[in-house]
């Protein structure tokens, strides 16, 4: 039982739920409820971890995504993904998650950051989008 309880100690102090911005105002078609990123604080030359909890409000066949990174207003990190890569296509309408790692490379400086995920459809048209405040050590 002392183990069980020490795990759950380390798992909540690894890890931290990031609150999420829709930059669509609800409007997309997907909306992303928080991301859990692990380890928390995210840690220079080390993987962070980042699980997504979203809902799909229509269904998407596939999804192009931009996620870029920003110290102050200046962009630093540019990084394109596909959401097939995340979870399979189509996406059906629901609650989902999804994780993905990402490499934090040890040239990054300690600090505060704010990331932006933005995903369109094969016509360029946004379908989602989110904001949130990071923390590298």
């Amino acid at each position: 039982m002392i183990f069980i309880l020490a795990l759950a100690f380390v798992s909540v102090v690894t890890s931290h739920q990031v609150d999420v911005t829709d930059c669509l105002d609800g409007k997309g078609k997907i909306i992303v409820n928080f991301a859990n990123v692990e380890p928390w604080p995210i840690e220079r030359n080390k993987n962070a971890s980042v699980t997504l909890s979203y809902t799909i409000v229509q269904q998407v066949e596939e999804a192009e995504c931009t996620q870029t990174i920003y110290k102050g207003k200046l962009p630093l990190r540019k990084d394109t993904y596909s959401i097939c890569d995340l979870t399979p296509c189509p996406l059906m309408p629901g609650n989902q998650t999804a994780t993905r790692d990402i490499e934090v490379p040890n040239v990054v400086p300690p600090g505060d950051y704010r990331g932006e995920d933005k995903c369109h459809n094969r016509n360029k048209v946004d379908i989602c989008c989110g904001s949130y405040n990071i923390t590298v050590v």
